[in-house]
């Protein structure tokens, strides 16, 4: 949660610096491979696209979005459609000046590696990370016991 206010700042300054390209002028000058001003879009659309598939990606392999750790039962139908969500914000980002873009690249690539970190056998090891929670075998029981007497009713 600490993030995300630094997040939104770090947005926000990049988009004021970009719609200002007169204060700014090495904005339109000093640009990265195919981008030569970064307060355009980018010309070939692989920014967003790139950006896009990252979050796509994160999103799928990400620890929270499995099944069992979803604490709201309505929300389970919905998890395999968000995977897709960032493909829909495609047509907004596409036409963002390139320096914004490059940022939430930039941020998507950190963000998988978090994802493969946390998928890290020799990481869990090291921090003492279980897989599974284990529920105790007596309250298995009586809950299957629950159910069985439930069907018979």
């Amino acid at each position: 949660m600490l993030q995300i206010p630094l997040l939104i700042t770090w947005f926000l300054s990049l988009r004021y610096i970009t719609n200002l390209p007169e204060v700014y002028p090495q904005i339109q000058t000093s640009g990265f491979g195919w981008i030569k001003d970064l307060s355009a879009y980018d010309p070939y659309f692989i920014l967003p696209i790139i950006s896009a598939c990252l979050m796509s990606l994160s999103i799928t392999y990400s620890p929270t979005m499995n099944k069992q750790n979803i604490t709201m039962s309505f929300m389970i139908p919905f998890i395999k459609y968000l995977k897709f969500m960032p493909f829909l914000s495609l047509p907004i980002t596409a036409m963002f000046p390139a320096a914004i873009n490059m940022y939430w690249l930039t941020v998507s690539c950190v963000q998988c590696l978090t994802v493969a970190m946390l998928h890290s056998k020799a990481l869990k090891v090291h921090f003492g990370i279980i897989n599974k929670v284990q529920k105790p075998k007596i309250i298995q029981a009586a809950f299957v016991e629950e159910k069985r007497t439930e069907k018979n009713l």
